[in-house]
């Protein structure tokens, strides 16, 4: 399954936000795992995976300096792996790990788990910084414009039944 994959944030001068498509792979539980919506037996494993060089932003120089720094040619994807989970009604307290530029951390968040005729939405977002990943704030034009270190992560998929 595909998932839409955002990252936004402020700048001195504006709000920025730039977008790619990633995957989503999930192995369903076998046994007594925690049920979640959707899945009855719960979840083993789930992995989001986004190619760095797949993120659009509303310019082509926003883009360049994204995939700048963030080191495109270097470190080619962002990826998420769910370690455990905690359900309560429709959201699960997810806690993982994320890896980007090379740098991976433990990260908690929560997941909207819903169910549909088609699958299972699945969304999620959180704030985090982007220094805390190795990531060096862009600065343009001259120092004018400043790109500031917190960022938001925004993930949305479905995953067809």
């Amino acid at each position: 399954p595909t998932v839409d994959f955002t990252v936004s944030g402020t700048s001195t001068i504006r709000g920025w936000s730039c977008s790619a498509k990633g995957t989503m792979a999930i192995t369903p539980g076998t046994g007594p795992s925690q049920p979640a919506p959707g899945f009855a037996k719960g979840v083993q494993t789930a992995t989001v995976t986004v190619p760095v060089k797949a993120f659009k932003c509303p310019n082509d120089e926003m883009t360049e300096h994204l995939l700048q720094a963030m080191k495109a040619d270097q470190f080619s994807e962002i990826v998420y792996r769910l370690e455990k989970y905690e359900v309560t009604g429709g959201v699960a307290q997810s806690t993982g790990t994320l890896t980007i530029t090379g740098v991976t951390k433990p990260i908690t968040l929560p997941i909207t788990l819903s169910e549909s005729p088609q699958g299972v939405q699945i969304a999620g977002n959180t704030r985090l910084d982007m220094t805390t990943f190795g990531i060096e704030p862009p600065v343009v034009m001259g120092g004018l414009l400043k790109v500031r270190p917190q960022i938001r992560i925004e993930f949305k998929g479905l995953v067809p039944r």
